[in-house]
Order: structure tokens, then sequence, then C-alpha cells
């Protein structure tokens, strides 16, 4: 029987403990949470078979899956380094920057223990086990940094996730961070802004603006999500999150000399170019 010990039971652990129980039942799911409700909620649902402490749960594991917020990944790889764990075992997690996680884990692989570094592109603002919902994951890309496991544990590991018909892509740690700046981590800052800006203009306003517009409630979904995690992941890949702002900030430009011209052809071809590319990548 395989034993899987998932650090981390919020929004993410949770869903990716419901996936690998649906599929194989008979998988022994042990986990480590430092909220008592997750544990008690994923018992509930029959996912959970077990709770441990993190070291106890590490070294009966076949395979370990961190998937607690970034800084603690870092942490929890590193303790990993001085456990004796099994042999064979498989070291995964969901951390949202992998060059970090790459470096915190270089003295667990230096013992010739497997990592393989992960990150599935999906979530929301919600967090804890009581707020999982499966659709959100299915279907989505999960970014997979093979490091030093093998091609049978990496095709294992996919098996274990089956059920949520991943869409897997190896790259490397560099170009995650890369595409994770530009494709998630630019996103939430410029929501986080965004939010910000648009209250200041409705503090100072001397008219009721009512309900706010469905445009401002689309454009900043993802502001609502936890401060002390993005706080964590903003800092974790500083260099290619500044690129982002840098590229975004001339996208701004642009689009602000255009107004300040009455230029009306650049600014319809710029939005034009927008939109196309929008559509163009929802259909991929």
């Amino acid at each position: 029987m395989t034993t899987v010990f998932i650090d981390g039971l919020g929004l993410i652990g949770a869903s990716l403990a419901t996936f690998i129980k649906k599929n194989h039942p008979t998988t022994r799911i042990i986990a480590n949470d430092l909220n008592p409700e997750n544990l008690l909620y994923m018992k509930e649902q029959g996912v959970l078979d077990a709770a441990s402490s993190f070291e106890d749960g590490a070294k009966n594991a076949d395979i370990i899956l961190l998937a607690s917020p970034f800084a603690a990944i870092c942490l929890r790889l590193k303790e990993l380094a001085d456990l004796s764990l099994k042999d064979n075992v498989l070291v995964s997690d969901v951390g949202s920057s992998k060059v970090q996680i790459e470096e915190s884990a270089q003295a667990l692989m230096a013992k010739g223990v497997a990592f393989l570094a992960g990150h599935p592109m999906a979530g929301s603002h919600l967090t804890g086990a009581k707020n999982v919902d499966t659709k959100r994951l299915v279907n989505h890309t999960y970014f997979l940094i093979q490091e030093n496991s093998s091609q049978e544990q990496l095709s294992s590991f996919q098996n274990l996730l089956s059920a949520a018909n991943f869409d897997f892509r190896l790259v490397d740690a560099a170009s995650h961070d890369q595409i994770v700046a530009a494709s998630s981590h630019l996103p939430h800052m410029v929501a986080f802004a965004l939010a910000s800006t648009v209250n200041k203009a409705r503090e100072a306003s001397a008219v009721d603006w009512g309900k706010p517009a469905a445009g401002f409630l689309d454009a900043t979904r993802i502001a609502k999500a936890d401060a002390t995690m993005w706080t964590s992941v903003f800092l974790s890949n500083p260099q290619q999150i500044l690129a982002s702002l840098d590229d975004f900030e001339k996208e701004i430009g642009r689009l602000k000399q255009a107004i300040a011209d009455q230029n009306a052809d650049a600014l319809f071809k710029d939005l034009t170019t927008a939109q196309a590319a929008r559509r163009q990548m929802e259909k991929e």
C-alpha cells in the first residue's frame, strides 16, 4: 500500500488529496496541518486516513507532498534532509516560485532523495479545506521540474493525480519563475494595486458610488487573496516580478500616451491587439 504524506491541507493540499483518493482509494493519506479544522474536515470527507506530526508522517511516507506556504516549504525541505526517510521516497511540492525551492532542496538531493518540484497553475482567493472545489484545478496546467527524480517516479506521480486530468508540463526552475511572474504574480500585484487605487477615488468622492461596477469586481477578484501568502510569494521571485512590472508599466505608458495625444488609431490598435491575445489564450 502506498502512503502519501501531505504537509498542509489548505485549498491546494486538500484538493490534491481529494484527487488522489478518487482514483486511488487504497492509497493511505496522512497529513499534518496547523489548523485542526482542516484535518477534521478531510477525515469527515473520507479523504484523510490519519493525522500525523511532520516528522512521523515524513518517515512513514512513500510520497511526501509539501503543500504549505512558500516559506514553510523551503524550511521543510531543509528539515527533510535531516530525517531518516524511506528508500525510494519521492518528495514534491506545490510552491509558486521554484528557484528558491530548488536551492532549499540541495541538501536533500545530495543525500540521494528524489525531488520532483511542482506547481499546479490554479487556485482561488478562498482558503482552507472546506473551500475545496476540485473543478478549479481540473484540466489546468501543472508545471513539474524533474530535478533528480527518475522517469518512473515522474510517471507514478502523474498517475497518482490522474483524476485531475492535469496538463503536466516539464520545465526548468528559471523558466517556471519567468512564466508565473508574468501570468500569475503580476496579475495579483496589479489587482491589489487596482483595488487600492479605486478605493482611494471612492473615498475621495462626494458622491455615493453604490454597488461596485462589474468590471472592477471582475478585475480585482484575486485582490481578495490572502495577504500573508502573497507577501511571501512576491518576495520569493523578485527579479522576475520586477521585470514583469517594467513591461506592464511600458504598456500602461503606451495607453496613457495615446490618450494624451488623442490618437484614436494607436489606442484602437493596442486594444484590439490585447483583445485578440486574450481570446487566443483562453481558446488555447
